[in-house]
């Protein structure tokens, strides 16, 4: 009896406790959980905190290349400069302005904190990986969406870059805002909607100037997935707000340059750099490549920065339009370039998250189940198209421009899209692991009664039964 009653105990008590845990492990618990550990990885990471053991950890040094423009431009700002680039050794004097503009107001607040900007942008990398939820979610259900959280909580270079001063993290930020204003556009075709996924795309082009083709494919899309007439109304006012958005920066840019620039100069400069006889397409473009032709770069050599740049523009114009062939091929070696996997950096103090193994692998199986998700995620076509359409984007892009610096650098804001449809791949592998089961059931019964209907009638019961 006294046997009976405390396994009675037990059972009742093992009953509350899952009961309990059901209870407490809501999708809105469990995303709180990632968002806060992608705070927590993100902190350790940008601001060194004592007592870390990250591998290879270069401490804090001057600050070169991007982030010096960058933090010239801020300062000059703060100062009641305006907008120049005058401390940085690139002579580059139009550059996207969100950036600057958001590192000024950090410095503006904190007295020139270096640090703080980066605990900043560690915000700003927790806050994506909530907007990567809502996308997941938006595109195909919470568990997708809590999975791509996780993961974005977790790929190692998504973390590294808040450690720069550089457009990246506030870019991917802006960017995924994007997308997921994209897909409320997609489903429901109302003016703000529209408005606000132009503004935002031409916010993020204002921060980096590498999703010119976006804003195009995406209207192009609304056409045949709203009905032509419906689409055509959608992407007038989609566009509308897209380029009402960058006129104020390009009406200051003529103001003061008497030349049509949308965001940024380097356009032309790269643009050569990828087209010409030698140019080198089968690896990362750096500064010290001998990629350009002596004689051109000896041509161009004193004159204006902007005169360069409108030189160098037209010469790789007339090129592409020599060599077609040449452009195609040299593209797709760039494209190929641009999807190879990177080993991760060091940028963890867990032993499993921090083991070389993990490190250079993650990029490959995350991109490996992107493959899969997207094929996966195609029956969902009207939402699969808006996310497909961010890596079709960078791999047009690549077809004419060099993949810069490192690789993954170029890549990452398709990574962004690329984690969400490889979450869809794990939750699709999840539930045909966890419907085998069910859907074995459902087949012999059907072999019992040699009916394929009675075997589709079961398996959309039992489907829907979950």
């Amino acid at each position: 009896m006294a046997r009976h009653l405390l396994l009675g105990a037990v059972r009742d008590h093992a009953g509350e406790a899952v009961e309990w845990a059901r209870r407490l492990l809501t999708v809105r618990n469990v995303l709180l959980v990632v968002l806060a550990l992608a705070l927590w990885l993100r902190l350790v990471y940008v601001t060194e905190l004592p007592g870390q053991s990250i591998r290879g950890l270069q401490p804090f040094g001057p600050l070169l290349g991007d982030a010096a423009r960058y933090d010239s431009i801020a300062t000059n700002l703060i100062e009641g400069k305006g907008y120049r680039n005058t401390k940085g050794e690139d002579p580059v004097p139009v550059l996207p302005p969100a950036y600057p503009t958001f590192l000024a107001a950090t410095y503006k607040l904190t007295a020139h904190s270096y640090s703080a900007v980066r605990i900043a942008q560690a915000f700003l990398g927790a806050a994506t990986c909530a907007v990567v939820y809502l996308i997941g979610r938006k595109a195909f259900n919470p568990a997708t969406g809590i999975i791509a959280a996780l993961l974005a909580a977790a790929y190692p270079w998504f973390i590294f870059w808040n450690r720069f001063l550089i457009t990246e993290t506030l870019f991917i930020f802006l960017l995924s805002l994007g997308v997921l204003t994209m897909l409320w556009a997609v489903e429901k075709p109302l003016p703000r909607n529209l408005a606000a996924a132009g503004l935002l795309l031409a916010l993020a082009n204002l921060t980096h100037t590498s999703v010119p083709i976006l804003p195009v494919l995406f209207a192009g899309w609304l056409l045949p997935a709203l009905g032509w007439r419906q689409g055509a109304r959608a992407a007038g006012i989609f566009l509308a707000f897209f380029f009402l958005a960058l006129v104020p920066w390009t009406a200051r840019n003529y103001a003061h340059y008497q030349q049509v620039l949308p965001v940024s100069a380097l356009g032309g400069l790269n643009l050569y750099v990828a087209n010409n006889p030698y140019t080198i397409a089968d690896q990362p473009h750096t500064s010290n490549l001998p990629d350009r032709d002596p004689v051109v770069m000896q041509e161009v050599e004193g004159k204006p920065f902007l005169e360069q740049d409108r030189i160098l523009r037209n010469k790789a114009i007339n090129y592409i339009f020599d060599h077609p062939g040449t452009l195609l091929s040299n593209g797709w070696k760039r494209v190929k370039v641009f999807w190879e996997e990177v080993p991760a950096p060091a940028v963890f103090n867990m032993p499993l998250l921090r083991s070389e193994y993990y490190r250079e692998n993650v990029d490959r199986v995350l991109l490996l189940a992107f493959a899969a998700g997207a094929a996966v995620a195609l029956v969902r076509w009207r939402t699969a198209v808006v996310l497909l359409l961010v890596p079709l984007q960078y791999s047009l892009l690549h077809v004419f421009f060099p993949v810069n610096d490192v690789t993954v650098r170029a890549r990452l804001p398709a990574m962004l899209v690329a984690i969400v449809l490889a979450a869809f791949a794990v939750y699709a592998a999840w539930s045909l692991f966890t419907n085998i089961p069910l859907w074995a059931c459902a087949v012999r019964s059907g072999m019992k009664e040699r009916s394929l209907h009675s075997t589709w009638r079961l398996l959309r019961t039992s489907r829907k039964s979950q």
